[in-house]
C-alpha cells in the first residue's frame, strides 16, 4: 500500500464584521450553525481532508471583521496560501470591504499566484442588494495572470455551498502544484474531520 502524502494549506478567512465568516467555517468544520453573533478577534480551525493519494491539513485563520488589529491581519495575509473573502449579499458596505481587502492582499502578495475565493454569503435572503454581475465586474477589474479570483454564493444558515468553498480552494492549489494530475486528484470534503483550536 502506498503511503499518503501530507499537504498543509494555510487559508485566511477575511471579510467585514457580521457577514458570516465564523458561521461558514463552523458549518464546514462541525456542521453546526449558531444564530447568535459574537465578534471574532482571531480563531483557528484545522480540518483534515482526505482523497485517494493525499491527506490535506487545512489550517483556517478566521480574522476579525474590524480593522482594530492591522498587524494580525497583515501577518495572516503574508502567511496564507489561499484566501476566502466573504461579504453579505444583503449589505453593500460589506461588498466595498471586499475591494479594500483585495487591495491589501494583492499589495502584500504581488506577483504571487494565490487562489482567492470571493464568497457572497446569506444568499437565502430576500433582501439581496449585491448581484452576481456586481461581483463579476469586481473580478474582471482585479484578476491578473497571477491572481485568479473565483466566486461562489453560499448560505451558512442553510448549508448551501459551504463545503464547495474549501474544496474549490484545495483543488485550485492542487492544480497549481500538480498540473498533470489536476483532474484525477480532486479532493472530496465529504470525509472531513475538523477541530477548532
Amino acid at each position: 500500500m502506498k503511503e499518503r502524502r501530507r499537504v498543509k494549506i494555510e487559508v485566511a478567512l477575511l471579510g467585514a464584521a457580521a457577514v458570516g465568516k465564523t458561521s461558514i467555517v463552523r458549518r464546514f468544520s462541525s456542521g453546526a450553525f449558531i444564530h447568535e453573533y459574537t465578534p471574532t478577534v482571531e480563531e483557528y480551525y484545522t480540518c483534515v481532508l482526505r482523497c485517494k493519494r493525499r491527506v490535506v491539513l487545512l489550517s483556517i485563520t478566521d480574522m476579525s471583521g474590524c480593522f482594530h488589529f492591522p498587524v494580525m491581519r497583515k501577518l495572516a495575509i503574508n502567511r496564507a496560501e489561499a484566501f476566502v473573502i466573504v461579504f453579505s449579499v444583503e449589505n453593500s458596505q460589506s461588498f466595498e470591504e471586499v475591494r479594500k481587502m483585495l487591495d491589501d492582499v494583492l499589495r502584500e502578495r504581488q506577483n504571487e499566484c494565490i487562489p482567492i475565493m470571493i464568497v457572497g454569503n446569506k444568499n437565502d435572503t430576500r433582501e439581496r442588494i449585491i448581484s452576481p454581475d456586481d461581483v463579476l465586474q469586481l473580478i474582471g477589474e482585479n484578476s491578473t495572470a497571477n491572481c485568479k479570483l473565483n466566486y461562489i454564493e453560499t448560505s451558512a444558515k442553510e448549508d448551501i455551498n459551504i463545503a464547495n468553498i474549501f474544496q474549490g480552494l484545495v483543488n485550485l492549489l492542487v492544480a497549481q502544484e500538480f498540473p498533470k494530475h489536476n483532474r484525477k486528484e480532486q479532493f472530496n470534503v465529504l470525509n472531513r474531520k475538523c477541530t477548532i483550536l
